[in-house]
Order: C-alpha cells, then sequence, then structure tokens
C-alpha cells in the first residue's frame, strides 16, 4: 500500500474512534467497568460460555490475568462460574443476568449515538460501511493471529 494512502486512512481512522470512544468509555464508566472487564464482557456475550484458557486467548492475555478480571467480575455479579456438564475438571464463565443488563446498557447508549449518524449516512452508504467494517474485521484477526504466531516463535521453548 502507498505510504500516502496509509496516512490517508489513518487519518479517518482515529477522528472516527475519537467521536465514538468518549461516549462508550462514559457509558463503561457509568456501570464502574475498565476496558479490560469489557473486553472479557464482550467475548462472553458473543461466546455465551468460556473457560478461562479460551478467554485468555481470545483477548491476548496470559491466563493468570483473565483469573484476575474473572475474579473482579465474579465479585460485581457480572459473571458467574459453573462445571461443564461433560468433564468435571473444566471451570466455564458465562455472564449472569446482570452482566447481560450491562451489556444490554452499553449497547443501548452507543445505539442511541450512532443511529441518527447512520441515519444521516443513508441505507447504501450504510450497507457499504458494513462490508468494510466486515473486511475489517477479519484483515485485524487476521494480522494478529499472524502476529501472535511471530511473537512465539521467538520466545524461549518455543518452536
Amino acid at each position: 500500500m502507498r505510504e500516502d494512502l496509509l496516512d490517508r486512512a489513518m487519518a479517518g481512522f482515529w477522528p472516527a474512534l475519537g467521536v465514538v470512544d468518549p461516549v462508550r468509555i462514559q457509558a463503561w464508566d457509568s456501570l464502574g467497568l475498565t476496558i479490560g472487564q469489557l473486553r472479557l464482557l464482550s467475548a462472553l456475550l458473543i461466546n455465551e460460555t468460556m473457560t478461562v484458557g479460551e478467554l485468555a486467548e481470545d483477548l491476548g492475555v496470559r491466563p493468570p490475568t483473565a483469573t484476575g478480571v474473572t475474579d473482579r467480575l465474579v465479585r460485581q455479579g457480572l459473571i458467574e462460574r459453573t462445571g461443564d456438564s461433560a468433564d468435571r475438571r473444566i471451570v466455564r464463565i458465562g455472564l449472569t443476568e446482570e452482566g447481560r443488563r450491562a451489556m444490554r446498557e452499553i449497547e443501548d447508549v452507543g445505539r442511541a449515538f450512532l443511529a441518527p449518524i447512520f441515519e444521516r449516512l443513508g441505507s447504501q452508504r450504510v450497507r457499504e460501511l458494513i462490508r468494510v467494517f466486515d473486511e475489517f474485521v477479519e484483515a485485524a484477526r487476521t494480522v494478529r493471529e499472524e502476529a501472535r504466531s511471530f511473537v512465539a516463535v521467538g520466545l524461549p521453548g518455543s518452536p
């Protein structure tokens, strides 16, 4: 990619985040959540239940970090630990009803903010934006996975 095109893309990306982030951060803060906690709650909203190891991998952190965040969210009543019916050694983590309510509240704030913006863009542009967002997320996931593989190769004891 040409350097000027990358510069233009980044010049559009950061201000877009800058407009939306204060609204999202205010919603998280009103619930007393950190970004790490919100990421964990979002992963559980998407995946229903996960083990600490699965959460750690999904979030790109070490299991002890995921365990610490999990412990705090259990104390807040937003998530719960349950046994796995197929294997008693496995502990699954999922959202409580209070956790689901908190995530709905954050989504409602985002929806209320974004709806008039999307309305101004019009249906066709929003469809284009959805397509680009989907492609962006897929590319970002691929780059993230490649980066993890690259980092793992350089670690002691790795292949």
